[in-house]
C-alpha cells in the first residue's frame, strides 16, 4: 500500500512505484488524500482514516496469505 497526499512532494514518484510494482504483479494500492503532506498530518483526524485505510489494506492482505506458510525461510 503507497500513501500520498495531493501536496505530497513525491506524488509523481508514488504513481510510478504503483506501475513497477503492478508490472511485477505484486498487490498495491495506491492511496491518495487531499491535502495531505509528505509525512501526513501531524494528528488532526484525517489521520484516523489513513490510519483505518491501513488496517484495512493490512487486513485483506493478511486474509490472503496461506495460513500454514511460514512467514520466513526455514
Amino acid at each position: 500500500m503507497i500513501t500520498a497526499g495531493t501536496r505530497e512532494m513525491f506524488l509523481s514518484n508514488a504513481v510510478r512505484m504503483l506501475h513497477r510494482l503492478r508490472d511485477a504483479d505484486v498487490p498495491v494500492e495506491l492511496l491518495v488524500y487531499e491535502a495531505m503532506p509528505h509525512s501526513g498530518f501531524f494528528g488532526i483526524p484525517d489521520d484516523a482514516r489513513v490510519a483505518q485505510d491501513i488496517q484495512k489494506f493490512a487486513q485483506h492482505c493478511w486474509s490472503q496469505t496461506d495460513a500454514s506458510a511460514p512467514l520466513s525461510p526455514q
